[in-house]
């Protein structure tokens, strides 16, 4: 995460391969969506200066085809598409108006279009945008209200167009390995119990921090309860200004316990890191 004089500049990653940088004082992420399954993400975005037209971005991520579609044959499909608004007909919305071809917007394909509701007389915009490749299968529909025409919700996606990467999965795994690798976790015994441990007696508690000086945000960290066939139960723990998190544990074990936990960061692209890291502890 960086800062500069406008505003504050971050990397958001979806999973599981593209990245947005943009301007929080201009766009504001309002939900998140994930699909466990297929390890997915999907966010809706805003500008924050829309007030009126009801402004919203949704990017979806999904993971990559081997065999991409050629961008000349997305075109083609896209274009077939259009094609069908020349017969549009329904009682209920009037079409107002369309995009006669697809649009380039910064790497993706779009098409637009405008329906009007007869009963309230309002304007609807849509706009969908494709990019295929060999990193990514990146859909963004973005929608308004009160437009009679496209252009603004256009220039809107060519600015945040422009903050979009797509990575590849050899790019991620180096990613990920430098991002782990600067840092060596530490976990000490604590000597004071906290405020919010006052309640947890007969508990082991500690302090978890990184030996180096940290360049990336500590977002949590997470100790684990069960891991069984790939399903991870965790409690999680917050960091404090310092970045030092400090944790609880207890166990129904006597003795010398093992307890394995993940030091998670935010690294350079907006990517959630887990650092595994083990510590041991007496439970009398």
């Amino acid at each position: 995460m960086s800062t500069n004089l406008l505003g504050q500049t971050i990397n958001k990653f979806i999973e599981p391969n593209i990245s947005f940088t943009f301007d929080t004082t201009k766009i504001k992420i309002v939900t998140r969506y994930s699909n466990t399954t297929y390890k997915t993400e999907s966010y809706d975005f805003k500008p924050t200066f829309d007030t009126l037209n009801k402004v919203r971005i949704n990017v979806s991520a999904n993971q990559a085809m081997e065999n991409p579609t050629p961008v000349w044959q997305q075109e083609k499909i896209m274009q077939d598409r259009i094609a069908n608004f020349q017969d549009f007909k329904d009682n209920k919305v009037t079409l107002v108006t369309y995009d006669k071809k697809v649009r380039q917007v910064g790497e993706f394909l779009c098409i637009g279009f405008i329906l009007m509701d007869n009963a309230s007389k309002t304007n609807f915009t849509t706009i969908i945008c494709n990019h295929i490749s060999k990193s990514d299968m990146t859909e963004v529909r973005l929608s308004s209200r009160n437009r009679k025409s496209l252009e603004q919700d256009y220039k809107i996606l060519e600015q945040f167009f422009k903050g979009f990467k797509a990575y590849t999965k050899t790019e991620l795994t180096l990613n990920d390995s430098l991002s782990k690798a600067k840092y060596t976790i530490i976990v000490e015994t604590a000597k004071d119990t906290i405020e919010n441990f006052k309640y947890r007696r007969g508990e082991y508690f500690a302090v978890v921090k990184a030996k180096e000086k940290l360049v990336d945000k500590l977002k949590e960290v997470n100790i684990v309860l069960t891991e069984k066939e790939g399903m991870l139960s965790v409690e999680i723990f917050t960091p404090n200004e310092n970045g030092e998190t400090y944790i609880a544990c207890r166990s129904n074990e006597k003795g010398i316990v093992e307890k394995k936990g993940y030091f998670v960061i935010v690294n350079s692209i907006g990517r959630d890191i887990k650092i595994p890291f083990y510590f041991k502890f007496e439970n009398k």
